[in-house]
C-alpha cells in the first residue's frame, strides 16, 4: 500500500467508526431498557405473590372466623335441647308423680264403719257374710282390677310402691314394685308393676336397668296398656345410653305401631331432637 492510499484508508476508518458509534450507544440503551423492564417485571410479581398471600390469609381468617360462629351455634341449639330436654323431663315426672298419687288414693280402700272397727272384723271375712264389704267410690281403674287369688299382701305392696313413687322415694318404691312381682310376675298389676319400676329407674339416671324393666313389659306383657309407654321409655333409655341407631329404631317403631296415641307424639319429638343433634 502506498502513501497516497492512507488518506482513503483513513477515511474510511473515520466513517466505519462514526457509523457503529450510534449502534453501540442504542445498544446500550436496549440493555438499560431491557434491564429496567426487568425490575419492573420482578416487582410486579413481588407484589402480586405478595396480594395473593395476603388475600389467602384474609380469606382463611374469614373461613375461621365462619367455622367459629357456626360453632357457637352449635353449642347454643345443643345447650337449648338440653335445657328443653330437662324441662321435659321435669314435667314427665311430675306428671308421673302426680298420676301415682291419684291412683294411690282411688286404690286406698274407705275407713270401716266404726261397728266393725269396734268389732276388729274385717269386712267380706269367711264366716261374717251378713256384712257387706264397702265398695269403692267408682271402682277400681281399669288397671288396678286385680285377678281371683291375688293375694292381699302384694296388693298392698303394689299400692305403697305408687305412694312411694308420688313422694319422689324412687329406691324404695323400687323395692316395693319388686317385692309384688316377686309373688306376682303374672298378676293383673304386673305389666304395671314392671313398668313403674323402670320409671323409678329412670328417673334416677339408672337407664341400663330401666332399659330391661321397659323391654320386659313389651316382651312379656303384649296385650298391656302399658306397652306403648313401654316402648317410648324403651327408645329414650337407648338413646341416653348412646344407641341412637337402635333408638330411633324403637321410636319409628312406637309412631308406626301405636299412631294417634300421645306416646306417637312424643316418639316423633323425640325423633326431631336426635334428628337436630346430629347436624
Amino acid at each position: 500500500m502506498t502513501r497516497s492510499h492512507w488518506p482513503a484508508l483513513a477515511a474510511s476508518l473515520a466513517l466505519a467508526m462514526a457509523l457503529a458509534a450510534p449502534a453501540d450507544a442504542q445498544r446500550r440503551r436496549d440493555r438499560e431498557a431491557l434491564a429496567e423492564l426487568e425490575t419492573r417485571v420482578g416487582v410486579l410479581e413481588r407484589q402480586i405473590r405478595a396480594d395473593n398471600v395476603v388475600a389467602l390469609i384474609n380469606a382463611q381468617d374469614e373461613l375461621r372466623r365462619e367455622i367459629q360462629a357456626l360453632r357457637d351455634m352449635m353449642e347454643r341449639l345443643d345447650q337449648d335441647l338440653r335445657r328443653n330436654a330437662e324441662l321435659r323431663r321435669s314435667q314427665f315426672a311430675v306428671l308421673d308423680e302426680r298420676l301415682a298419687a291419684l291412683e294411690a288414693a282411688r286404690l286406698s280402700p274407705p275407713p270401716l264403719p266404726d261397728r266393725l272397727a269396734d268389732a276388729g272384723a274385717e269386712p267380706g271375712a269367711p264366716g261374717d257374710a251378713s256384712i257387706p264389704a264397702p265398695d269403692l267410690p267408682g271402682g277400681l281403674p281399669p288397671e288396678s282390677e286385680p285377678q281371683a287369688g291375688t293375694a292381699a299382701g302384694s296388693q298392698e305392696n303394689y299400692q305403697q310402691a305408687r305412694v312411694l313413687l308420688g313422694e319422689g322415694r324412687y329406691e324404695a318404691a323400687a323395692a316395693e314394685f319388686l317385692r309384688y312381682l316377686e309373688s306376682e310376675e303374672a298378676g293383673a298389676l304386673a305389666a304395671n308393676a314392671r313398668y313403674w319400676l323402670g320409671e323409678t329407674y329412670y328417673v334416677q339416671g339408672l337407664y341400663q336397668e330401666a332399659g330391661e324393666e321397659f323391654s320386659q313389659v313389651v316382651a312379656n306383657y303384649p296385650d298391656s296398656a302399658k306397652v306403648p309407654d313401654a316402648l317410648l321409655k324403651l327408645g329414650y333409655t337407648q338413646d341416653e345410653l348412646g344407641d341412637t341407631a337402635t333408638a330411633m329404631l324403637t321410636l319409628e317403631r312406637v309412631r308406626q305401631d301405636f299412631a294417634g296415641a300421645e306416646a306417637a307424639s312424643l316418639a316423633t319429638l323425640r325423633l326431631a331432637q336426635i334428628e337436630a343433634r346430629s347436624r
